[in-house]
């Protein structure tokens, strides 16, 4: 913001002290929050640099305001952006029934029927920086987005002898779309270089589920599970990157899910000038995969209580689960670039294989406890292993990954009377920090790290009997 003649007296006649840069506008020196102390954020593996003094700032962003109202947009992206309706519509029906059949099978079958209707309204946005609101203009948009499914699930046990058995299980299942994705409203900047927009097309991803487990259960070893599963997921929602409008038509070796899926948004982001602009880039579309994603693992489940012990071993008590996964799918994009000549744009279909996004590999949790009379406590440790957050098939080089996270709680509990009780919880006594990191020739380069600190809380619970 450039400063001068009587804006500059008018408004810093009564700031003194006041830098102003006659060309290059107003430095930021003068909102600096001096003597700031960080502390040791994030571990203290940074050195931050200045933080800014927001109550100066407020007040000079409120003598701009005064002096020209102008200056602000009003009524501007922000304003639309978030300026959305939906209405929704969701019912369902289930019916079941437990079969015996002689003294150690039991099967459980049901069905369960889902039915869920949506209209979404939001706003298509075309930006224009210089406008005074920033909007060159705005078109209501309204989708539609209905589906139906049954989901059969069939559970049986069957009781080998009085401290073991095994059960099987396959069900049916659902995961639907994040609301925010079903948004029909999009943004696109002034040179109609980058769109940004949802899929209000999106369709549940439909999984299917496979389950053995074996278990065992005496006095002496508590209840051991050995849990082996397997699902298939179809449809399964990832961003598809570097899509360009313009390019639907040339797109090769697509399969029929994926262009049906491109085709049925253009009906709503309709714009023949930006879908004729070859540059016009989504940075990341959402879609149904149309390549099946497979998920696999083993868990082991132990718990148990030592009372055979002497003492006050007697009162440990002690839960450890282990869960390995392993998941697989393959990962749609578009190589993007021209043929022929003269040149034309060109795009071909391409798919990269990797882990399921947002999937450990695995998950260790332990709990150690000592209960007697009315005192009880708890500690719990808890590892979940290395996380894909996004894949890049299309350079190579920016797959980014959550790093694997350990954390340690505790709790307590007395009893005061038969109804009053004391608790103490401490979270995260070990302070992690979640970090997410690209992975570059076996180097990371951090891209997000959030510290979520110590909580320690305490209270009292009274039962009404």
């Amino acid at each position: 913001m450039e400063s001068s003649g009587q804006f500059s007296d008018i408004l810093f006649n009564d700031s003194p002290g006041i830098k102003i840069a006659q060309a290059n506008g107003i430095p930021a020196v003068n909102f600096e929050q001096l003597n700031y102390n960080w502390g040791k954020l994030l571990g203290g593996k940074f050195n931050m640099g200045y933080t800014l003094n927001f109550a100066a700032l407020d007040a000079f962003f409120n003598k701009v305001n005064a002096f020209s109202p102008a200056f602000y947009y009003y009524n501007g992206i922000d304003t639309y952006q978030n300026d959305y309706s939906n209405t929704e519509k969701k019912s369902a029906v289930y019916i079941m029934t437990e079969l015996h059949l002689g003294q150690n099978l039991m099967i459980l079958p049901g069905v369960r029927y889902e039915d869920f209707h949506s209209v979404y309204k939001a706003f298509f946005i075309q930006q224009e920086n210089e406008a005074t609101t920033g909007v060159k203009y705005i078109q209501p948009d309204s989708s539609y987005n209905g589906n139906h499914y049954l989901f059969p699930s069939v559970n049986a046990k069957y009781t080998i002898n009085s401290w073991s058995d095994l059960r099987v299980a396959y069900f049916k299942s659902c995961t639907r779309p994040d609301y925010s994705l079903l948004s029909p409203g999009a943004t696109a900047d002034e040179g109609d270089q980058a769109l940004t927009a949802q899929n209000p097309f999106l369709t549940p991803a439909i999984d299917n589920n496979y389950d053995v487990i074996f278990s065992v259960h005496n006095n002496e070893i508590g209840l051991f599970s050995i849990d082996g599963f397997y699902k298939e997921i179809t449809g399964l929602i990832y961003g598809l990157g570097g899509y360009e409008p313009n390019l639907y038509s040339k797109i090769t070796n697509a399969p029929a899910s994926l262009t049906n899926q491109l085709l049925a948004d253009r009906a709503i982001y309709n714009n023949p000038v930006l879908f004729a602009n070859s540059n016009a880039v989504f940075s990341s579309f959402p879609i149904n995969n149309p390549n099946l994603a497979y998920f696999r693992g083993i868990e082991l489940n132990w718990e148990t209580n030592f009372w055979y012990l002497p003492g006050f071993l007697s009162n440990l008590i002690l839960d450890v689960n282990y869960t390995y996964i392993h998941s697989n799918t393959l990962y749609p994009y578009l190589i993007v670039g021209t043929k022929g000549f003269p040149p034309k744009p060109s795009a071909s279909y391409a798919t990269g294989e990797g882990a399921m996004q947002d999937q450990p590999n695995s998950i260790f949790n332990i709990r150690f406890g000592w209960d007697y009379q009315g005192f009880s406590t708890r500690l719990s440790l808890e590892y979940q292993g290395q996380v894909l957050n996004s894949p890049d098939f299309v350079l190579q080089l920016q797959n980014v990954y959550t790093q694997a996270q350990f954390k340690i709680d505790w709790s307590a509990k007395q009893a005061l009377s038969k109804n009053l009780s004391i608790m103490a919880d401490v979270s995260n006594i070990n302070q992690f920090i979640a970090e997410s990191d690209i992975h570059l020739n076996g180097v990371l380069y951090p891209t997000s790290m959030s510290s979520y600190g110590l909580l320690a809380d305490i209270g009292f619970r009274y039962e009404l009997q």
